[in-house]
């Protein structure tokens, strides 16, 4: 009994340094980390991008300006990359908001700080997102539209004979931007001598 008793005094002291240790490492915070995150549609049937009502624009990326809490390492390493070039996997962050939550033609905003925290990213290195600015962001959500339409080959120079290798392909437009183009036949897919139709873009007809 009486070397337990002994030994009780070193246990607490112990005891108390590695709490400490642990709060240090997890309660380090860092601020005005610049963050980037790409918006990633859940749906081929669905557009998302972020509204940003200020510019009146729409973007595929989230921007942020956030505070960090986590290992002073990992909070080091992350506010380093956010000021130069970031690693590929900080610079390739990016988000699904989760297809049953959006809702076309209606307000839809998600809180910056949660969707940071979701990400994989972060948990792996024990971050966490305590605050972020803006704290939240508008997405603008609209349904795709696909569009069949003939390929219209407009060659350099006069040919005698021009094959295409599909006679329609199919030009996925989100709903409002037909409806400002003026409809589907305002849309047209020009094909260019040797290029994959896949691969080219949609453009307006004059």
């Amino acid at each position: 009994m009486l070397n337990r008793l002994k030994t009780l005094p070193l246990t607490i002291v112990l005891t108390v340094l590695i709490w400490m240790y642990a709060e240090a490492q997890f309660t380090n915070t860092q601020e005005n980390v610049q963050l980037s995150v790409k918006l990633v549609t859940p749906s081929p049937d669905l557009s998302v991008r972020e509204l940003d009502p200020t510019k009146n624009r729409l973007s595929d990326t989230i921007n942020a300006v956030v505070t960090l809490q986590g290992p002073r390492n990992e909070l080091d390493s992350i506010f380093q990359q956010s000021q130069g070039v970031p690693d590929e996997e900080l610079a390739s962050l990016s988000y699904a908001p989760p297809a049953s939550e959006l809702k076309p033609g209606e307000d839809n905003s998600i809180d910056v700080a949660s969707m940071l925290n979701s990400l994989k990213y972060f948990r792996q290195r024990r971050v966490i997102i305590s605050s972020a600015a803006p704290r939240r962001v508008t997405l603008e959500v609209d349904r795709v539209l696909h569009l069949q339409k003939a390929p219209d080959f407009r060659p350099a120079a006069t040919v005698d004979r021009a094959v295409l290798s599909e006679d329609a392909v199919t030009v996925n437009v989100p709903s409002t931007t037909l409806e400002q183009l003026g409809g589907p036949g305002k849309i047209a897919v020009i094909a260019e001598p040797q290029s994959p139709l896949a691969t080219l873009p949609a453009g307006s007809t004059q």
